[in-house]
């Protein structure tokens, strides 16, 4: 047998155990993976969230460190796993929104996508190339005996690190040139912060209001300054703002903070209890009319009828986001 079907072992074991490991360092994230996609709810039960990173790894250590034949059954219960996780990614890329798989913890909150697509086909390949050679005898710790294998597989990975390391170094942005929140103009107004903050108009679009009436954008800054919180329940990361947003809304400031979720989501099965306090954004028509282009995102729109901040995108940059706000705020507040 090729020695060089240990590849296939070990692209999936690793896959599974970095999968566990990153599941546990932020559980969080596992609350809402494939939520909103119609799977059913034991799929996202909290046996199920608890016991498939044991899982993961069990199947991914065994399948390196069990010999044969008795690592087939690790090599079959991993070819399990992979093969059902394309069928979740398959369906998630059906759902009416983007949905975040959370399949490696924090490092994986990004929507589902082709590419999620194409690297799960590429894992179901090598899991199904180890199912086959493991019912043929082989294993890794057979294969690792024969030192000869040790090196044509360290220039292996080693051909994998330089390739992350030249590919990376190319596709990051330069130290410092994150992509932050807008500039935001001091409350009350003021020349020097309008040169920097063009404001505009408030779009002139309807949303409906948690009880399903029709609201306009521009009507809904009559009771003072709104910051708008674009969520998704199938977004991983949105979750942590959800969780801010009832301490935000606490605070005492002049502004009101407003979760809006996309009219697809409303009455889908397994969505959280904080989309019923929210607006809806019908067919994204305020999302697309005030550029916010992903969830989470926000926006400020100021009491007078003008845009006063943002749009802005991702969690981290939704909280600095509201940290610069309430600090504006509250400075003002004391200089009265």
């Amino acid at each position: 047998m090729l020695d060089s079907l240990v590849l296939a072992h070990l692209v999936v074991a690793v896959t599974l155990v970095v999968a566990a490991v990153g599941k546990w360092r932020h559980p969080d994230l596992d609350d809402t993976a494939f939520a909103g996609a119609g799977l059913p709810e034991w799929i996202n039960s909290a046996f199920v969230r608890r016991w498939h990173p044991v899982a993961e790894l069990v199947l991914g250590l065994g399948m390196i460190l069990v010999p044969a034949p008795w690592n087939l059954l690790f090599v079959v219960g991993g070819a399990a796993l992979v093969a059902a996780y394309l069928v979740l990614v398959v369906v998630a890329l059906r759902a009416p929104e983007p949905v975040s798989c959370g399949c490696f913890g924090a490092d994986d909150s990004a929507p589902v996508s082709g590419r999620t697509l194409a690297r799960n086909v590429v894992l179901a390949l090598a899991a199904a190339v180890a199912l086959v050679d493991a019912a043929l005898g082989g294993s890794v710790l057979g294969r690792l005996a024969d030192a000869t294998v040790w090196g044509w597989l360290a220039g292996a990975l080693l051909a994998v690190a330089v390739t992350y390391l030249a590919t990376s170094s190319t596709t990051a942005a330069p130290a410092g040139a994150e992509a932050g929140p807008a500039p935001l103009p001091a409350l009350p107004e003021g020349e020097d912060d309008l040169e920097e903050y063009v404001r505009s108009e408030i779009p002139d679009v309807e949303m409906l209001d948690p009880d399903g009436h029709s609201v306009n954008l521009r009507g809904i800054v009559a009771g003072g300054a709104q910051l708008l919180v674009f969520l998704s329940p199938g977004c991983g990361s949105c979750l942590g703002i959800a969780r801010d947003l009832p301490r935000w809304r606490e605070r005492d400031l002049p502004i009101t903070v407003r979760p809006v979720v996309h009219s697809n989501w409303i009455d889908s099965p397994g969505t959280p209890v904080w989309v019923e306090t929210a607006l809806v954004d019908q067919d994204g028509a305020a999302a697309a009319a005030l550029e916010v282009r992903g969830t989470p995102g926000a926006v400020l729109l100021g009491a007078d009828g003008l845009l006063a901040g943002g749009p802005v995108l991702g969690a981290p940059a939704v909280r600095e986001f509201y940290v610069e706000i309430a600090e504006q705020l509250e400075g003002a507040a004391e200089s009265f």
